[in-house]
């Protein structure tokens, strides 16, 4: 059985997996949470993994499939942003919710399974200083005392009651907690000789209580995780004393490392990732049912998997979404962990990597370059768009593709003079390619793109554009004297991009302006670039605009690329 995963993001809703992350699709379009909607938390019920509760921009929704299915709980949410909610794990009637920007940060309760719910007294101000509107970022119900819940306020400070949500008290800054604006909370248990231990992660440090929150110790961040000091998330493993810890250099955030300590918080060491991260890592989930299967989530959409309980992290194959005003806010896992692939579907199978584990593949197989995987696609359009026959042979347009790993993904490098030389290999391919796809045809018009993936720049795709590149697919069409048209643009996988293209020997033949429309399913991804030249061997069917028909009218040539 394969597993289901679950993932919220700011801006298309709910995305939802249940082949183990090889598809995924978001809510239809009836569903109480929006298909474009924003999903702040999602929690599985502790007892039923197909309850579902997730809190939206509608206000608290549940499922009772899996996640496949949304339906509004009736309640003072109703309309407000919900941000968190945790389920008592030792009486599931008692349920907590948060709400904030932008909404009134205000705590919720229900006893009765979310039947019903209420207010609870704690008064948060409209406003605040450092993200305008409050959010309740984090609840916590201590797994040793169910009636211990716990919440931080972003910004607003850290709460704590000791009845169930009736009674609250805030504990900084009186405390040692210097810092109002609460990311995290969360618990290690007593184990042997070693003391409860109360985890709290500020904006820039994490604090420890052995003592039930009446002393902390606290250190900052920059000055432990190599500079940086946006600290984010804290969670604790199934391993005694294990936890993980997510920072970045900021928010967004251009550098973010994941630390696993081993040691009950007082040291951390980075662990393995296999690709750079888009951003700052944002969220943890971990799969209930097999505590060595994480998953992490950054704040524009990268997500990351662990099978070996957080000690080296790959990146899945698609970002959440790829539109970088999105972030993925939380993600958990359902079902089952899913067989090795040499034995699905009962047969055995040759082992492939799993999508998105790619970093120890990524030799060299062409000069300087990894390509993933090479694209053709062939048109041939008998009849223009009114029917009328073609005037003469039909347009044949093609497109080659290369998926290329991206060496800049997720950093800025000033010099991409390597770029440009190393692409005269790339060049050369591309001509052979399309030397045998054309067969006895010629090339009459061309033109070329770049779709940079979410980690990249635009000019890094552009570097590989240039003259250094384009000389040799002319040569390989047997000369070619015109400026080659070019588009670009950074997408997720499966963006569609228009080609324009243009007559090989001279600009300014108007019957060969046209485009050709291309998509690859499956790149590029976040560290990737995808390159692409299109080709065609004919102007417009029935071009009647005027201007120039064939080279060499006096308009002058353009050389560049």
């Amino acid at each position: 059985m394969k597993g289901t995963i679950l993932v919220g993001t700011a801006s298309q809703g709910f995305l939802r997996s249940v082949d183990d992350g090889a598809s995924w699709h978001r809510l239809g379009l009836k569903e109480a949470i929006e298909f474009d909607g924003v999903v702040r938390s999602v929690v599985v019920h502790p007892q039923d993994p197909k309850m579902v509760l997730a809190g939206a921009d509608a206000g608290l929704c549940i499922s009772n499939d899996g996640g496949a299915h949304f339906s509004l709980v009736d309640s003072p949410m109703n309309g407000q942003a919900v941000w968190s909610i945790a389920i008592d794990p030792a009486n599931p009637s008692y349920i907590y919710a948060g709400t904030g920007a932008p909404s009134r940060a205000a705590m919720f309760r229900s006893t009765d399974a979310g039947k019903s719910w209420q207010r609870l007294s704690p008064e948060i101000p409209e406003f605040c200083q450092g993200v305008n509107r409050p959010r309740i970022l984090t609840i916590y119900i201590d797994p040793s005392d169910t009636a211990q819940v716990w919440f931080g306020v972003e910004e607003g400070g850290l709460w704590r009651s000791g009845d169930h949500g009736t009674t609250w008290q805030r504990l900084d800054p009186e405390c040692g907690i210097a810092n109002s604006d609460i990311h995290c909370i969360s618990m290690l248990p007593a184990s042997g000789a070693h003391p409860h231990r109360t985890f709290v992660a500020t904006v820039n440090s994490i604090y420890i209580s052995t003592d039930g929150g009446k002393g902390w110790s606290g250190k900052a961040s920059k000055d432990r995780f190599e500079g940086m000091y946006y600290t984010r998330a804290v969670q604790p493993l199934a391993d005694d004393g294990a936890l993980m810890l997510a920072v970045g250099d900021g928010t967004p955030g251009t550098r973010s490392r994941l630390y696993r300590s081993t040691d009950r918080g007082d040291s951390w060491a980075p662990v393995e990732l296999h690709a750079e991260p888009n951003s700052t890592f944002w969220a943890f989930a971990v799969h209930p049912a097999d505590p060595a299967l994480l998953f992490a989530g950054t704040k524009y959409g990268d997500l990351f998997r662990s099978v070996d309980g957080g000690r080296s992290w790959r990146r899945e194959w698609r970002s959440f979404p790829g539109d970088h005003r999105d972030r993925l806010d939380a993600v958990r896992g359902a079902g089952t962990r899913p067989p090795p692939l040499d034995h699905l579907n009962g047969a055995p199978q040759r082992r492939l990597p799993l999508p998105g584990h790619r970093r120890k593949m990524r030799t060299n197989n062409l000069g300087e370059f990894h390509i993933r995987k090479w694209y053709l696609q062939i048109e041939d359009t008998m009849a223009n768009e009114t029917g009328r026959l073609a005037d003469g042979d039909p347009v044949r347009k093609i497109v080659i593709g290369a998926a290329l790993h991206n060496p800049h993904a997720g950093r800025f490098v000033e010099d991409l003079d390597g770029s440009v030389r190393a692409s005269e290999a790339l060049g050369q391919e591309f001509g052979r390619r399309i030397r045998e796809a054309m067969g006895n045809a010629q090339v009459a018009s061309y033109g070329k793109a770049c779709l940079v993936g979410a980690a990249g720049e635009y000019e890094h795709g552009n570097a590989l554009l240039t003259t250094i590149f384009a000389d040799p697919v002319r040569a390989a069409i047997g000369g070619a004297k015109s400026w080659i048209p070019s588009t670009g643009k950074r997408g997720a996988p499966g963006t569609a991009i228009d080609i324009p293209l243009a007559h090989k020997d001279e600009l300014y033949v108007r019957s060969h302006y046209d485009t050709i429309s291309a998509m690859f399913a499956d790149a590029p991804a976040p560290d990737e670039i995808v390159i692409a030249f299109a080709f065609a061997t004919r102007g417009r069917l029935h071009a009647r605009l005027g201007g120039p028909a064939t080279a060499g009218d006096g308009h002058g040539v353009a050389r560049a690329a």
